[in-house]
């Protein structure tokens, strides 16, 4: 961030706002490319595929109770589901 403000004060005296609104281009275009980031939630189960395995528990137990870790991760997360939510 500061170099953001001393690039924005050394452009900021010329006469011209060009370069200054060059670099705002710049630096929108460089935080919308790299806005997603790696990290363990990125790599978890699918939404989809966990409420279809909590549905076709439901048919066999009033409660479900659903691993919902991210992959390769310790400790597991539990989560109890009532059948209700998801019928």
């Amino acid at each position: 961030m500061l170099v953001v403000t001393a690039l924005v004060a050394l452009l900021r005296p010329a006469g011209s706002r060009v370069p200054l609104y060059a670099l705002t281009v710049v630096l929108a275009l460089v935080a919308a490319v790299n806005l997603r980031v790696d990290n363990t939630r990125a790599d978890g189960p699918l939404w989809s595929d966990e409420l279809d395995r909590v549905r076709a528990a439901c048919t066999v137990d009033d409660e479900a109770i659903v691993p919902i870790t991210p992959r390769d991760q310790t400790p597991l997360w539990l989560v109890r589901v009532p059948c209700d939510y998801v019928r």
